[in-house]
């Protein structure tokens, strides 16, 4: 029983994997991904960034609470780009802009 106890005060919660898949890259857009529990910050997250344009495009991911930035260019094919780490906010925004890419897709795959 006791070794039961100490197994469950240190197993780590199951994270929840989830995608969206934006079918329109022509024009610029954002979106912002947010918390389940809005009073409740995302303590790592781990995002992969997947495309297949033709073109290039510009993508930044940002902490609207702090003025934490990262910024990708996405070149034409298949790009994937990968990020890992603290957050410390609730929520977290993308933000997509075209520099000459009229076709393809961007799948964004997130957990916390």
């Amino acid at each position: 029983m006791i070794a039961w106890g100490i197994f469950n005060l240190f197993q780590v919660p199951e994270r929840t994997v989830q995608t969206t898949t934006v079918n329109d890259i022509s024009q610029p857009f954002s979106i912002s991904f947010f918390s389940p529990d809005s009073h409740e910050s995302i303590s790592n997250l781990e995002l992969k960034l997947q495309s297949n344009i033709n073109g290039r495009a510009s993508l930044t991911l940002s902490n609207p609470d702090s003025s934490f930035s990262e910024h990708y260019v996405l070149n034409s094919g298949s790009s994937t780009v990968k990020f890992s780490g603290d957050w410390y906010s609730n929520f977290f925004k993308l933000k997509y802009i075209p520099q000459d890419s009229t076709t393809g897709t961007l799948s964004v795959t997130y957990s916390f």
